[in-house]
C-alpha cells in the first residue's frame, strides 16, 4: 500500500509570516513619521543652470522655510509646488526628494516675449503676466484670446527678418485677422491675412536687391498680392509742406 503525504505550509507558518509583514510595516511607518529623516538642504536649480533675472532670491528663501522642513517622507510636495508658483516670475516649479536628506527645487522663469496691448507682457508659452519690465521688448497690439495665434506668427516671421537684419519692433493683428508689423521703428510691412510665412519669404528674397537701397525713404511695403508688392514712400519736408499749405487754402 503507498502512503500519501500533502505538502504546503501549515497555518501557524502562514501566521508567522504575516507577523512579519505587519512588523515590517509598522516599522516603516514609525520611520516615516519618525525625526530620524529631518530635511537637512533646499537645492535650487534651473534647466541648463540658466540664471535667473527677475525671480528674487529672498522670494525663494521665504517659501523654503515656510514648507520645506521636517521629515523628508512627509514633505507634501504638491503644496510645495503651489507655494513657490505663487512667486512673481516664476512660470512653473518642480519639486524632488533626494535621498536622505535634500529637496531640489527646479525653477522655471518666465521669459517675456513681448508688451501686450497696454500693460500686460506674453510669455513664451503665449500666457499673459502683468509685471513691469525694463528690457527692450516688441509690442503687440491684437484682440484677447489670440495670445499663442500671435506668438506662433511672430516666431515663423521673426526669425525670417531677423536674417536680414531686421527685427519686428511692433506687431498689429486685427479683429479681421490681417497681420502687419513694423520695422526697426522706420517702416511697416502689410502681411494681410493669409500666406503670412510665404509673403515674409518673398518680401526677404526682394529685400538686399531692391527694398534695402531705399528703406530709409519707405513708409510701408503691402506683400498682400499674387506674386509681388507695392510700396509708399515717405512724403519729403518740402511735399509735407506743400501738403499743408494746399489744405489750408481750401478751407
Amino acid at each position: 500500500m503507498r502512503s500519501e503525504t500533502k505538502s504546503g505550509a501549515s497555518p501557524i507558518s502562514w501566521l508567522i509570516l504575516l507577523g512579519c509583514i505587519l512588523l515590517l510595516m509598522a516599522g516603516a511607518v514609525w520611520l516615516i513619521r519618525s525625526d530620524l529623516f529631518p530635511v537637512r538642504h533646499a537645492r535650487f536649480i534651473t534647466p541648463n543652470d540658466t540664471p535667473l533675472r527677475h525671480v528674487k532670491q529672498e522670494d525663494l528663501l521665504q517659501a523654503q522655510s515656510e514648507l520645506v522642513h521636517g521629515n523628508i517622507f512627509q514633505l507634501n510636495l504638491n503644496q510645495i509646488q503651489t507655494r513657490f508658483e505663487q512667486i512673481r516670475w516664476v512660470r512653473e516649479a518642480h519639486i524632488r526628494r533626494i535621498w536622505p536628506d535634500t529637496v531640489q527645487i527646479q525653477i522655471h522663469e518666465r521669459h517675456p516675449v513681448a508688451r501686450w496691448n497696454k500693460n500686460a507682457l506674453l510669455d513664451e508659452d503665449g500666457t499673459l503676466f502683468y509685471e513691469k519690465v525694463d528690457d527692450t521688448l516688441p509690442h503687440f497690439s491684437a484682440p484677447e484670446g489670440t495670445e499663442t495665434v500671435v506668438l506662433e506668427l511672430y516666431q515663423n516671421i521673426a526669425p525670417l527678418l531677423k536674417s536680414k537684419g531686421l527685427e519686428i519692433t511692433h506687431l498689429d493683428y486685427s479683429e479681421r485677422s490681417a497681420l502687419q508689423v513694423e520695422l526697426d521703428h522706420q517702416f511697416t510691412l502689410k502681411l494681410g491675412r493669409k500666406n503670412n510665412i510665404e509673403r515674409t519669404e518673398r518680401f526677404v528674397r526682394y529685400w538686399d536687391r531692391v527694398l534695402k537701397p531705399q528703406q530709409n525713404h519707405l513708409h510701408y511695403v503691402n506683400m498682400c498680392y499674387r506674386k509681388g508688392f507695392a510700396i509708399k514712400r515717405k512724403e519729403s519736408n518740402t511735399q509735407a509742406q506743400e501738403r499743408k499749405n494746399t489744405s489750408k487754402n481750401h478751407s
